[in-house]
């Protein structure tokens, strides 16, 4: 009885890993296939791949800078990575060498001053 109630536990995990996996997979596959389809085909449901991506494109482009889009979001990644980066270190450091004993020559030469 372990091994089938084990069976069945294990099932139900995978089940409902694979239904949140869908879900969280679905919109982003409905994204793709709905940019080379006409706007008509996408409010129908239609969910084949088409042949409107370069007039959507060009339709994306003269109501947005899509080059300029790219750039603020790259900036603000990068200088968010950067800050993210030195805050985090700074505050490992400052825990490490806030322990009472170094624990070896790394963290001696580290928190020397």
């Amino acid at each position: 009885m372990t091994n089938w109630a084990e069976k069945f536990r294990m099932a139900s995990v995978y089940l409902f890993l694979g239904v949140m996996a869908f879900v969280s997979i679905f919109p982003f596959a409905w994204m793709v296939i709905s940019s080379t389809n006409a706007s008509v085909d996408v409010t129908k449901g239609k969910f084949t791949f088409g042949s409107a991506l370069l007039e959507n494109f060009e339709k994306l482009n003269k109501s947005f800078d899509v080059a300029q889009v790219f750039w603020n979001s790259g900036k603000i990644a990068i200088i968010g990575g950067f800050f993210t980066l030195l805050i985090s270190s700074r505050r490992a450091t400052a825990l490490k060498c806030s322990a009472p004993k170094p624990a070896n020559a790394c963290t001696t030469a580290c928190c020397s001053r």
